[in-house]
C-alpha cells in the first residue's frame, strides 16, 4: 500500500499570476471565457462561482493602493525637513508600500488557487483559453498547485495538503530550456536542396558577370565616342 502511494504520479497546475490578472479583468470577460469550460465539465460550479468573485476583483490594484497610502505618510513629516529628505522618504515609503501590496496580491491568488475544487479541470480550462486567445504568456510569479488524479473520475483531482502549493519564479535556465525545446531540430539539407542552392549561386554569379560585361562595354563605347569627337574637331 505504501509503495502505491510513493509511485503514484502527481500532476501540477502552474498558475501565472500576471496572465490571469491581464485576461480576467472584468466580470463579463470572465463569464464569457469560463462559461464554455463549465459547460464542458472542466470547471465545477463551485470553482466557477469562486472565479467570478475573485478574478475580476480589485485585488490587482493592491500594489498601487498600498504605494499611494504609504507615500501619503510623508505628509506627516516635520516642517523643517528639506525637499531632498522629503523626496527620499516618499520614495522609500512608496517602494515599501508597493512591495507590501505585491505580497498581499500574491497571497490572495495563493489562497484562491488552494481553494480550487478541481485543479486538474481548471488547468485544462486555462490551457484551452490560452489556445483560443493566442496571447503571449508573460513570465512572472507562478503558483504551483500539485494534485493527484482521482481513480474514479479523471476530470476531478483530490485535495492536496497546503504545503504542496508554492509560489516560484521562472529561472533563466527554465526559460532557456523552454526555448530550446520549442526550437525545431536542425535537419540536414537534402540532395534537392543542395542542387537548388548550387543553381541559385550559379544564377547569381551569371547575373553579376552579365552586369559587369555590360558596364565594361558601355565604358568602351563612351571612350570611343570621345575619341571620335576629338578627331572631328581637329
Amino acid at each position: 500500500m505504501d509503495d502505491d502511494k510513493v509511485t503514484k504520479k502527481k500532476n501540477s497546475l502552474f498558475y501565472n499570476v500576471i496572465w490571469m490578472d491581464r485576461v480576467f479583468r472584468t466580470r463579463s470577460t470572465t463569464e464569457d471565457l469560463l462559461s464554455p469550460e463549465r459547460e464542458a465539465g472542466n470547471i465545477t460550479s463551485r470553482d466557477y462561482d469562486a472565479s467570478l468573485d475573485f478574478l475580476p476583483n480589485y485585488h490587482r490594484y493592491y500594489p498601487i493602493l498600498c504605494c499611494l497610502g504609504a507615500t501619503s505618510l510623508v505628509l506627516l513629516r516635520p516642517a523643517k525637513w528639506s525637499q531632498a529628505k522629503q523626496g527620499m522618504t516618499a520614495f522609500t515609503l512608496g517602494f515599501a508600500g508597493f512591495t507590501l501590496g505585491k505580497f498581499v496580491l500574491l497571497n490572495a491568488h495563493y489562497e484562491y488557487v488552494r481553494s480550487l475544487e478541481n485543479p486538474a479541470g481548471f488547468d485544462r480550462a486555462m490551457q484551452n483559453i490560452k489556445n483560443r486567445l493566442g496571447t503571449h504568456v508573460p513570465e512572472g510569479f507562478i503558483i504551483e498547485r500539485i494534485y493527484e488524479p482521482s481513480s474514479t473520475d479523471n476530470a476531478y483531482g483530490t485535495q492536496i495538503p497546503e504545503h504542496e502549493s508554492s509560489i516560484m519564479l521562472p529561472t533563466t535556465a527554465d526559460s532557456s530550456s523552454r526555448q530550446a525545446s520549442q526550437t525545431p531540430p536542425h535537419k540536414p539539407p537534402s540532395k534537392w536542396d543542395q542542387i537548388r542552392n548550387a543553381n541559385n549561386r550559379a544564377a547569381n554569379t551569371s547575373s553579376w558577370d552579365a552586369l559587369r560585361q555590360k558596364h565594361e562595354k558601355e565604358a568602351v563605347k563612351s571612350r570611343n565616342a570621345g575619341e571620335e569627337v576629338q578627331w572631328s574637331e581637329s
